[in-house]
C-alpha cells in the first residue's frame, strides 16, 4: 500500500503564468463592467429622481472600491467582508430625506435595511405622497442583468 503519490506536470508554470496574465487582462475590463453598470443605475436614478430643488438628485453618486471597500459615508451602506479582490460599486446618496421619497412618506418613516420597507403606519399629510418614487429600486431594476451579460462578453473574447 502506498504511503503517497506524485504526479509530475510538464509546462505546469507556463501554464499557471498564461492564467496570471490572462486574468491580468480581463479584470480591467470586468472593473469597467461593473463601473459602468453603476453610472447607468445613477444616471437612471436621477431621470426619476422628484425634482424641485435639485439637492437629492445632485446627489446622487456612484462609488467603487477594490480590496477593503469602505463606503461608511453612504448612510445604510454595509461593510462587505474584506476578501482578495472583491470589487464593489455603490450608487446612492448621502440625503437624510432619500429614502423618504424613494420608499415614501410613512409618518415617522426610518431607513429600511436590506429587504426590508418601513411599514405603511402613522399620519401621512395630504401634500407628501404615500407611495415612494422608487427611483434608485427602479433604476437598479432596469440595469441589473447588465454585468452579467457583459462579463459573458469579455470571457468569450481573447
Amino acid at each position: 500500500m502506498a504511503d503517497n503519490v506524485t504526479i509530475r506536470l510538464k509546462g505546469g508554470k507556463e501554464a499557471i503564468k498564461d492564467i496570471d496574465a490572462y486574468y491580468k487582462r480581463k479584470q480591467p475590463l470586468v472593473e469597467h463592467a461593473l463601473k459602468k453598470t453603476g453610472w447607468n443605475i445613477e444616471i437612471g436614478a436621477k431621470g426619476r429622481v422628484p425634482v424641485m430643488w435639485a439637492r437629492l438628485q445632485t446627489s446622487l453618486t456612484t462609488s467603487w472600491s477594490r480590496n477593503g471597500p469602505d463606503f461608511t459615508h453612504i448612510e445604510g451602506v454595509a461593510r462587505p467582508p474584506t476578501k482578495k479582490d472583491i470589487y464593489t460599486v455603490v450608487t446612492g446618496t448621502n440625503v437624510k430625506y432619500g429614502h423618504m421619497q424613494e420608499f415614501g412618506w410613512w409618518g415617522e418613516a426610518k431607513k429600511p435595511g436590506p429587504g426590508e420597507y418601513p411599514p405603511k403606519r402613522g399620519h401621512v399629510p395630504a401634500s407628501r405622497p404615500t407611495e415612494g418614487f422608487l427611483y434608485l429600486t427602479k433604476a437598479y431594476e432596469q440595469h441589473k442583468d447588465e454585468p452579467a451579460r457583459e462579463i459573458r462578453r469579455i470571457f468569450k473574447g481573447k
